[in-house]
């Protein structure tokens, strides 16, 4: 049902506009598992790094997953069965999703695993895919930049790299897809001034 999801390891450049985006899952499977709540963020990144900033427009919704969400994957994002009952099924808001993408790249932190379910959703009710689109992943920038400096990695988790580039991470007792996408967004603004030589 899937493709290969493809991810770009250059330099955030070569773009002005990008859509962030962030989901909370009932598990690590997009074959088996379901999304239960989705946030994407669409920025200038060329006005977000200049000195007067920009504002995001942005994209928000918890999903109805149609499956039960088990306690393991609850205690991460605080999302209960009981929380969904009256939400949308992935089916009603897709078409919505790939309406406020356009043909903009999509940056997330591990981006990976992100890109798979969204891909995987979509493909599921038929509404389309992510195949083709280009793909940035803040997680894999961020090594990269550690790298250069000596400082080897492979994997970093968003609240260790929100702390390393003083960046902001609001969250509470669990994960939330706004405040991790927002999180990513002000990380990509980062990597997007380094990669572009922007002061």
């Amino acid at each position: 049902m899937m493709t290969t999801i493809r991810l770009q390891n250059s330099p955030f450049a070569g773009f002005r506009e990008a859509v962030v985006l962030d989901v909370e899952t009932t598990g690590l499977n997009p074959r088996v598992d379901r999304i239960v709540s989705i946030a994407a963020l669409r920025v200038d990144f060329h006005l977000y790094a200049s000195p007067t900033g920009c504002e995001a427009v942005t994209f928000k919704a918890r999903v109805n997953p149609g499956i039960s969400i088990p306690p393991g994957a609850s205690r991460i994002h605080g999302i209960r069965d009981r929380d969904v009952i009256g939400e949308e099924r992935f089916d009603g808001i897709g078409k919505q999703l790939l309406d406020f993408v356009g043909d903009l790249p999509i940056i997330a932190h591990n981006c990976e695993f992100d890109a798979r379910f969204v891909d995987a959703e979509l493909r599921r009710h038929k509404v389309g895919s992510l195949e083709g689109r280009t793909l940035f992943c803040t997680m894999r920038r961020v090594c990269h930049h550690e790298t250069r400096q000596g400082r080897y990695r492979t994997r970093i988790s968003l609240a260790d790299a929100s702390l390393l580039y003083k960046t902001t991470l609001k969250r509470g007792r669990h994960h939330d897809a706004f405040d991790d996408a927002f999180a990513a967004m002000q990380l990509a603004g980062v990597l997007y001034k380094l990669d572009n030589g922007i002061a």
